[in-house]
């Protein structure tokens, strides 16, 4: 870096010290020559044109009227920008690759900084404390938060004695969640990303949706690791992709892939496995360092599928639910630190969708000023939920079908805010009919008890 400065000042100088008639290319630019004017030719930084005319008598033809001169009557010129062309294009040259460098080199500090720069906390307790608070909003799922602590530990820990791990050519760390659609895992992966890289750090995230499964030229791993051919300047050129790109800046980079099991094929459990025993890729020759960067990945896969390694008779289904299974070496599976996630109950459920609810319901009851009681509404939802074994998402589906009901009931029969103060209704849901019920009961205002 300081080499590159001094390169670029040096030059700097020896540019400026040039003659003005380096940098005469135009007819009407002025021209110094330095065996042609006397020290009264020269006004500040330009000639006096008169005094020059003097001394250029008989050594070039001028035109009296002339307001300039122009460069090519000077039988001196020619040559003297010849020379100066060939001493400067190599010296562009290094400008030019200098300045990239130093961008690229600036632009590399900057992503650092701002993204997947390891900021977190290196007490082990203290990270722990920071992970039950972030996975409080998650129901359940006590033995995948037990898992989740011990890898934290695991990882803090190692980061404490990264002398030994040198040592050990240690490479990537990859955590492998497993479990159920809708039962907590991206969630988890986002707040294991805060954890170990900082509250202000981004994971590189990879879903599903950006891999082409389908395409014959280029594999998933290709798509994600190799060089890309991209048009600028109307010039094809191969650059690197944009996940390289961000590892090769920022090599405690969180990389989150998401639904594994869509994307998977033996060379990309390869691929990750070399990322964890080398600690390092191979990209058109460059080597790029993963040794210090973690991988989370989820997937809706059974037990089975992972545990079962090279066996082909692995279930799909483990009796935990709609489960997917995928047949991996292991030489794969041995390098991994699983996190199984388990199906939600229907008391999961409950919990889940109360606070979204209530939320809802005060909402209106801000806006509107209407009371709606929702009894035992939720528990007839969350057995809804269990039944259709899709995870917790299906929940913000019947929210949805809530806030209809009310808009299309209340807020729509009134001709303004006022209509609706002052008015209870008690919510149940027809499981036949498949919508919810409102009906208007008296109106009770609450008495505060003071104490």
């Amino acid at each position: 870096m300081k080499k590159g400065i001094s390169l670029i000042l040096a030059m700097a100088i020896s540019i400026s010290s040039l003659p003005q008639s380096v940098f005469a290319s135009e007819k009407g630019s002025p021209i110094v020559l330095d065996s042609t004017y006397c020290n009264e030719c020269l006004n500040g930084n330009s000639l006096d044109l008169e005094c020059y005319k003097k001394c250029l008598e008989g050594i070039s033809n001028v035109d009296k009227d002339a307001k300039s001169i122009d460069p090519k009557d000077s039988v001196f010129y020619e040559a003297k920008i010849a020379l100066v062309k060939s001493l400067m294009q190599p010296f562009s040259w290094i400008v030019y690759y200098s300045i990239g460098r130093i961008a690229q080199k600036v632009s590399q500090l900057l992503v650092r900084k701002q993204v997947g720069k390891i900021e977190a906390s290196t007490d082990p307790l203290e990270a722990i404390k920071e992970l039950d608070e972030g996975l409080s909003l998650i129901k359940g799922q006590e033995n995948a938060k037990k898992q989740m602590r011990s890898v934290v530990l695991g990882i803090v820990d190692q980061r404490n004695h990264c002398d030994d791990l040198e040592k050990g050519n240690k490479g990537a760390t990859i955590i492998y969640m497993i479990g159920p659609t809708g039962s907590g895992k991206s969630y988890s992966a986002e707040i294991l990303t805060k954890i170990l890289t900082g509250s202000k750090s981004k994971p590189f995230i990879i879903e599903a949706s950006d891999i082409d499964k389908q395409s014959k030229k280029t594999s998933p791993v290709d798509q994600l690791f190799g060089m890309r051919l991209q048009r600028e300047d109307g010039r094809e050129i191969y650059k690197q992709s944009p996940l390289v790109k961000q590892l090769s800046s920022t090599p405690e980079l969180v990389i989150i892939i998401n639904e594994y099991d869509k994307m998977h094929t033996p060379d990309f459990d390869e691929k990750l496995r070399t990322m964890a025993d080398q600690g390092y890729i191979n990209v058109d020759g460059e080597k790029i360092d993963c040794s210090k960067a973690t991988i989370i990945i989820t997937s809706n896969e059974s037990s089975l599928s992972v545990n079962s390694g090279n066996n082909n008779s692995c279930s799909s289904d483990d009796g935990t639910g709609s489960r997917t299974s995928v047949k991996h070496d292991k030489a794969f599976t041995g390098r991994l630190k699983v996190i199984e996630f388990e199906p939600l109950t229907v008391k999961d459920y409950e919990e889940i969708a109360a606070p979204i609810f209530e939320a809802v319901l005060k909402r209106y009851n801000e806006e509107y000023g209407v009371k709606i009681n929702l009894g035992d509404t939720l528990k007839t939802i969350a057995r809804k939920v269990s039944i259709q074994n899709k995870g917790a998402r299906p929940i913000f589906n019947f929210v949805d079908n809530l806030k209809q009901t009310i808009l299309n009931n209340i807020v729509l029969n009134s001709l303004n805010k006022k209509d609706c103060e002052n008015k209870m209704y008690n919510v149940s849901y027809d499981e036949d009919l498949d919508e919810f019920i409102l009906d208007e009961v008296e109106f009770k205002e609450e008495v505060s008890q003071e104490p």
